[in-house]
């Protein structure tokens, strides 16, 4: 099954590649589609059509803001049992309310920002902090 990456700006695009590179089957979204040029990934043209397939999304964008207000979509399409890493630097108290919103529409949550830039990325050396609700 494929996974599902929101979000192609200079660091998630280098993010998506490296996961392509190493064997990752990815379908992509963006809202300037051109940003996916490149990378050897199956392009969606919304956010909906990304999931289709999906059970396990990336969120890379730009901040918190983009986040709140993109992650009703995400879990307006079969919520039940995805799960949602997002790599994007959020603020802490919207992490929580992302996390709520996610577990009470069936989702799981993972908190994920990176340290490192595009470089890094593209070899594989980012550090990832993760930070997330256990499941069994």
């Amino acid at each position: 099954m494929p996974t599902g990456f929101l979000g192609l700006g200079h660091l998630g695009k280098a993010i998506a590649g490296r996961l392509i590179n190493c064997g990752v089957e990815l379908v992509v979204y963006n809202r300037t589609a051109e940003k996916a040029e490149g990378l050897n990934a199956r392009r969606a043209d919304s956010i909906d059509e990304m999931l289709l397939d999906c059970d396990t999304v990336f969120v890379c964008l730009f901040d918190s803001r983009a986040v709140a207000e993109l992650l009703p979509q995400i879990l307006a399409l079969n919520p039940q049992g995805r799960l949602i890493i997002d790599l994007t630097t959020n603020h802490h108290r919207q992490v929580l309310d992302f996390h709520r919103k996610c577990i009470g529409a069936g989702a799981a949550y993972l908190e994920a920002p990176v340290l490192g830039s595009v470089i890094p990325a593209s070899r594989g050396e980012l550090t990832i902090l993760v930070s997330g609700e256990q499941r069994e």
